[in-house]
């Protein structure tokens, strides 16, 4: 016969009731995740050196295009076009492709790998997934609030910087007919910086979620922008490009050759961010640095929009789809 329990040992609480206090939407529930990742970036002395850089690149431009309106004014009409920005004569948008290119350079560039090259990878060496996604977010909210993290931080430092410039030539150019002008180019700004910022987020996410290292995960980032735009560059581009001057030699029309080599040549992460500012500031290819050989550049075309859109939602949805079966929920078991 088994012995009854002793009475100490039996727990007896009669207040206990289940929990009916509010439960909020679960559509906020990556908002926090969100808020982990932005408090812990925005205390890196590097994250801050770097946006300090992009403002310095911000208000050069700025500084060039007040000056070089306010000097094309002082010569005659027919000689302006000689001292406007290299592309189809509009100062405005052409200065603001000009510093998206500079941030496409380098400084997006180093912010994500900043900001990303932890964000899933350093959660994977402390077993932090342990603990995320044991509250009550699922794995789609956990890294829904990662990316958003990484896309706020990444965009701002070119979105904000980019207004406000805008901002400076609206104040001082409204007089003369600036807003008539262009109407539109405060709304082409939004999809030129954010556009960019949501691929690098979604590739250094994507990244990141494969190493338990952010060092590592950060290193593989840098090898495979620089393998992919060196390749899409230097090689593909090259060859087309010479074909292109072989034709050209010829007599032949180059127009769709050149196009289609153009469009090749922006089918890199950086050269993507180029092809897509190129497009909605319309300017010329050869400012925003996609620049064929000289003997080809007063005869560039535009990228084809259709191929640039398409291999943008790939790395943008891909990357994170790939993150989505990388990560794995927790299962409790209940006995």
């Amino acid at each position: 016969m088994s012995e009854s329990k002793p009475e100490s040992a039996r727990i007896s609480d009669l207040t206990y009731r289940n929990y009916d206090g509010p439960l909020k939407n679960r559509t906020l529930r990556w908002w926090p995740v969100t808020q982990a990742v932005l408090r812990t970036n925005v205390r890196k002395p590097g994250y801050w050196i770097l946006v300090g850089i992009i403002v310095l690149i911000f208000l050069l431009h700025g500084l060039v295009a007040f000056l070089t309106r306010n000097f094309s004014n002082m010569v005659p009409s027919d000689a302006r076009q000689l001292i406007t920005f290299k592309g189809h004569g509009n100062l405005y948008s052409d200065s603001l492709a000009s510093a998206l290119w500079w941030l496409n350079l380098f400084p997006t560039f180093l912010i994500a790998l900043v900001v990303g090259s932890g964000s899933i990878a350093a959660d994977n060496r402390a077993n932090a997934l342990l603990v995320y996604l044991s509250k009550p977010i699922t794995k789609i909210d956990y890294l829904l609030g990662k990316w958003m993290g990484l896309f706020i931080l990444i965009g701002a430092v070119a979105l904000i910087p980019s207004l406000l410039l805008y901002l400076f030539y609206l104040t001082t150019y409204f007089s003369e007919g600036f807003f008539s002008d262009n109407p539109t180019l405060v709304l082409r700004i939004f999809p030129a910086t954010l556009i960019p910022a949501a691929i690098h987020a979604s590739i250094i996410l994507g990244i990141s979620s494969f190493s338990r290292s952010p060092a590592m995960a950060g290193a593989s980032y840098a090898g495979l922008l620089t393998v992919t735009g060196a390749a899409v560059t230097a090689t593909i581009g090259s060859v087309l490009f010479n074909r292109v001057m072989l034709d050209n030699d010829l007599g032949k029309d180059t127009r769709a050759a050149n196009r289609r080599a153009v469009t090749i040549t922006c089918m890199s992460v950086s050269g993507l961010s180029n092809g897509i500012g190129c497009l909605l500031y319309d300017v010329d290819p050869n400012y925003v640095k996609v620049i064929p050989p000289p003997q080809l550049r007063r005869k560039a075309e535009s990228p084809e929009k259709i191929p640039l859109a398409l291999l943008a939602a790939t790395l943008i949805v891909f990357p994170v789809g790939v993150a989505a079966l990388k990560v794995r929920a927790v299962e409790v078991v209940k006995g």
